[in-house]
């Protein structure tokens, strides 16, 4: 959205409502959540240019995409969110735990019973929709000496558990695994992120690129203004000599040039400063533009390096909601009350002779298993979401990315409009610049017809090339003005 504020102040700086800014760059951020499928995507061309086919301004925006730090920062979160979702699978590993202990006397020999031995094993599998199966075993054995024999006494054990969430995502109408979905429409979000980044700063370079070669243009029109003043005072001091130049004359001039020297330091330092954003929005940039030829479709190369995503931002801001309903369904499922079901076998070994302890596990007919089958509840996840009112935080969050959509989705034709408008009213000025720049032609071929007859002065033949010069320049303006605010009109669209 900042973005979109920023274009509107552009426009108005590029029509002189506003001071040239003195910031380096644009710099804004969206997100949101729709599925790759549904984005909107322009064919891109397979057989993209050669460096050498581009124009200047295709090459300035390979370079930003391979060196500008904002892209680089928003690639690694990109590749990050892509290793999250190929990794997934490990968030349902199993767990597995182990333990053991012993106490011996001292003088223990290898080949002798300990005092005291106990050893558990657990392992836990997590399943989706907050279920978790696990099963426990343990064992304990202890001795004891009497009568100079030494007797010990085993109890083993072993624990089925079974917990479930009460609230989990299939009970609430969801079919897909919302911790699945979440990741991929992280990595969709920071895909999209990736694209309006780079969309950002292409737009960026354009603007600041034809900015750039605009104030070029309005340097060589005060230039040949200043060039032809000169002229005109020299003449009038060569005739001051003969006491026939008027010296209010030559004073105006004077004032005249000065004041158009003036302006043309205030000019270059404003091209200065594009071309020094230009050069940050680039990464590495050396040198200044060299005004070559503006690519003849300019959508089609900017597209290609966008991954033929068109509007990433509104992309990403549907892709943030989407996000936020998948959070939703899983904060239900963890704060879900947790219902387990226990169950254990438990038997009891006869006390034996150390040296016979194995004879204790032979069943016979006396031996007797009895099973123990348990059910618990815990109510603390509830609680805790209760307390902590995760509901309300998760409408206002979901209420605030709803906001930002329909607030972007406004400004985005706010902005689209004032594009179509400002070119059409600088493709209103194209004709008559034209014809200007044709009549001047006119007017050059024949002053320069009547200066060879000896009809005119050089300096009225100066005079109608300065002016030639000036329309020229100011008609290439106006043509940088619309094929940028073409470029635009079609980024928005």
């Amino acid at each position: 959205m900042k973005k979109l504020l920023t274009g509107i102040a552009l426009l108005c700086i590029l029509t002189g409502i506003l001071p040239s800014p003195s910031v380096s760059g644009v710099q804004t951020e969206c997100g949101f959540p729709v599925s790759a499928q549904n984005a909107a995507v322009h064919s891109v061309p397979q057989d993209l240019q050669s460096p050498a086919e581009m124009t200047e301004l295709e090459r300035l925006w390979h370079l930003a995409v391979s060196t500008n730090g904002d892209i680089l920062s928003a690639q690694h979160a990109y590749e990050s969110a892509c290793l999250s979702f190929s990794t997934f699978d490990g968030a349902y590993a199993p767990s597995v735990t182990t333990s053991a202990s012993s106490t011996v006397p001292d003088g223990y020999g290898w080949d002798e019973c300990p005092d005291n031995l106990s050893a558990s094993m657990s392992v836990t599998q997590p399943l989706p929709g907050g279920t978790s199966i696990g099963v426990t075993g343990s064992y304990a054995l202890s001795s004891a000496a009497a009568a100079g024999t030494r007797y010990v006494s085993q109890i083993p054990d072993v624990t089925f558990t079974l917990s479930q969430s009460l609230y989990p995502f299939y009970a609430q109408g969801k079919v897909r695994n919302p911790e699945r979905m979440s990741l991929q429409q992280k990595k969709e979000y920071y895909y999209n992120v990736l694209q309006y980044t780079k969309q950002q700063k292409l737009e960026t370079i354009a603007q600041y690129y034809i900015l750039s070669l605009i104030y070029r243009r309005k340097m060589e029109m005060y230039e040949a203004s200043i060039a032809y003043a000169q002229e005109q005072i020299d003449a009038l001091n060569e005739l001051r000599k003969t006491g026939g130049a008027n010296m209010t004359k030559i004073a105006e001039l004077e004032s005249s040039r000065m004041g158009n020297e003036q302006n043309l330091t205030d000019v270059r330092i404003t091209y200065r400063q594009y071309v020094l954003y230009l050069k940050e929005a680039c990464g590495s940039f050396s040198g200044e533009p060299e005004g070559t030829d503006l690519p003849q479709n300019g959508l089609a190369p900017a597209l290609a390096l966008t991954g033929g995503v068109h509007d990433p931002c509104a992309q990403e801001l549907l892709l943030k909601i989407s996000i936020l309903k998948a959070a939703a369904v899983l904060a239900k499922q963890s704060g879900a009350p947790v219902l387990t079901l226990s169950l254990k076998p438990a038997w009891t070994l006869e006390t034996v002779k150390a040296s016979d302890w194995q004879s204790a596990w032979k069943r016979d007919a006396d031996s007797a298993c009895t099973w123990a089958a348990g059910v618990s509840l815990n109510m603390t996840p509830l609680i805790s979401a209760l307390v902590s009112k995760t509901g309300e935080s998760e409408e206002i969050e979901m209420r605030t990315a709803q906001d930002a959509y329909r607030a972007y989705l406004e400004q985005k034709d706010a902005v689209r409009e004032q594009y179509e408008m400002l070119r059409t009213s600088f493709e209103e000025q194209l004709t008559e610049a034209e014809k200007l720049c044709a009549d001047a032609d006119s007017l050059v071929s024949d002053m320069k017809q009547q200066l060879e007859e000896g009809a005119v002065s050089q300096l009225d033949y100066d005079a109608v090339l300065s002016q030639e010069k000036i329309r020229y320049a100011s008609l290439e303006c106006i043509r940088l003005y619309i094929w940028l605010y073409s470029w635009l009109g079609k980024m928005t669209e």
